[in-house]
Parts: C-alpha cells; sequence; structure tokens
C-alpha cells in the first residue's frame, strides 16, 4: 500500500463520522422528533429536514 492510500484510508472515516454528525445536528435543530433511528436508514434525503 502506498502512503497516500494509508492516509485517504484513515481519513475517510473521520470525514463519514463528521458528516453524520452534522446532519443529525440539523435534524435535531429543525425536527424536535428522536434522531437516533434514523441513523439506521441506509439513505436520508436532506430536503426533508
Amino acid at each position: 500500500m502506498s502512503e497516500r492510500t494509508m492516509s485517504h484510508a484513515a481519513a475517510t472515516p473521520m470525514a463519514a463520522a463528521a458528516t453524520v454528525t452534522d446532519a443529525v445536528k440539523v435534524i435535531e435543530r429543525t425536527s424536535n422528533a428522536p434522531v437516533r433511528p434514523v441513523l439506521n436508514v441506509s439513505h436520508a434525503d436532506p430536503a426533508e429536514a
């Protein structure tokens, strides 16, 4: 494996976690419904937030 591949592999989960966290914050702010079950859905439509 190249150094670049390793660094990309390490960065991707961090970016995904940050994206999910931001999405949860937005959903919680725009609707007072509990959000945790939504994380089990494979895709979320940002337009509905």
